[in-house]
């Protein structure tokens, strides 16, 4: 669409690459002092001789919908992954991320501010593809009941997130405010989302509404938004 001057939607070529690729995103974020979890970049045929420092959380450098992700708490859980890499369809490269404990937050970005902060109760471990597309998968809670220094923060990292990697338009960031193995309990920022899920049980429509946004109203503004050059 940009190559043929159509007006689109949401943020440009480069950003979105640079949002969707987790390397990338997370060594901006670490660049500017944004704290988000210790990661490995390796090649998935490199899995098997990993050394584990047990809990992780192991991802594809770039999928969405949390496809692919796997818990590592011990030896069993690896043996699982292991077992399921014959169907694996995510890519050659993934990341191995320590794991936070925590509550789990996000936050978007609509029209250029952001908006309030939401905690994601989840009946799984993690806000995984069931958590997000099932209905009653998981609990919102909008504004999260976290420490009000922790709330800004949240807030202030979600914007500063967002225009780090040059987005525009509606995006989404991802936190856990818990903590690692013998550290204090943080924030961190996992990811920018830059094409928010728009169904009827996703985040983003909901944040919306809860400042007067209606469905309807939360999409002609992002209609109305559309330019070439994002």
């Amino acid at each position: 669409m940009e190559e043929h001057n159509i007006p689109y939607t949401h943020s440009g070529i480069n950003s979105s690459e640079v949002a969707m690729n987790k390397a990338i995103s997370k060594n901006i974020f670490n660049r500017n002092k944004l704290l988000t979890p210790n990661f490995k970049l390796i090649d998935i045929e490199e899995i098997e001789t990993f050394e584990f420092y047990y809990p992780v959380v192991i991802k594809p450098i770039g999928q969405g919908s949390s496809l692919g992700v796997y818990t590592i708490h011990g030896e069993s859980d690896r043996i699982n992954f292991l077992n399921d890499l014959s169907c694996w369809d995510f890519g050659e490269k993934i990341i191995i991320e320590e794991y936070i404990r925590g509550r789990e937050l996000t936050c978007a970005v609509i029209d250029n501010k952001p908006s309030m902060v939401m905690e994601i109760k989840t009946k799984n471990n993690f806000y995984d593809y069931n958590s997000k597309y099932c209905e009653g998968g998981s609990t919102h809670l909008i504004p999260a009941p976290i420490p009000e220094l922790i709330y800004n923060q949240t807030r202030e990292m979600t914007i500063k997130s967002h225009n780090l990697i040059g987005c525009r338009g509606i995006t989404r960031a991802d936190f856990i405010f818990g903590r690692s193995l013998n550290e204090k309990e943080s924030l961190y920022i996992l990811e920018v989302n830059t094409q928010p899920g728009m169904t009827k049980t996703s985040l983003v429509p909901e944040l919306a509404l809860r400042q007067g946004i209606s469905y309807v109203d939360l999409v002609n503004l992002i209609i109305k938004d559309a330019s070439c050059g994002r």
